[in-house]
């Protein structure tokens, strides 16, 4: 859902990148995971969706100094607290090791990740012993096949090197 920045304040506010803004789930009151060694949850007090002002305040979260410890932390959400979506849509996280196929459907490799950058999303493709990074855009991708767990691209040959 995002990654935790630097403290905000001296009462335990975090300055968190979220990776999606627009449609998020996260609200107050809800239980999200953490993940340093070992998963950990935490409650959201509050939360403050808007860029780079964006901030998360945990309810056990009162200081800067354990504000700091959440630093470099990456959020977690359980799969049942994802807003609803059609049955035509899906979230990048379906995507994730979905077989990738081309356009002629001979099979390219495996799907191993997806990453959001502001610009557009990415998809980490596995090909043999490769990795190649797919953007997530018309001229590449033709359809995802969520209930097959395919995602079907073009034009793979201008990516490869």
């Amino acid at each position: 859902m995002g990654k935790l920045l630097k403290p905000r304040g001296l009462k335990g506010d975090v300055r968190v990148l979220f990776f999606n803004e627009f449609d998020s789930s996260l609200k107050s009151g809800l239980k999200i995971w953490l993940k340093e060694d070992v998963f950990f949850s935490h409650i959201i007090e509050n939360i403050k969706i808007a860029g780079k002002k964006s901030f998360i305040k945990f309810l056990d979260c009162n200081s800067r100094d354990e504000a700091d410890f959440l630093q470099g932390l990456t959020l977690y959400l359980s799969r049942k607290h994802f807003n609803e979506i059609s049955s035509e849509e899906h979230y990048l996280i379906d995507m994730i090791q979905s077989k990738i196929i081309d356009e002629n459907h001979l099979e390219v490799g495996v799907v191993e990740d997806m990453i959001s950058i502001s610009s557009q999303n990415i998809i980490v493709a596995k090909i043999g012993k490769d990795e190649l990074l797919i953007p997530y855009v018309d001229d590449y991708v033709m359809l995802f096949d969520k209930k097959n767990k395919t995602l079907v691209v073009k034009n793979i040959s201008g990516l490869l090197i």
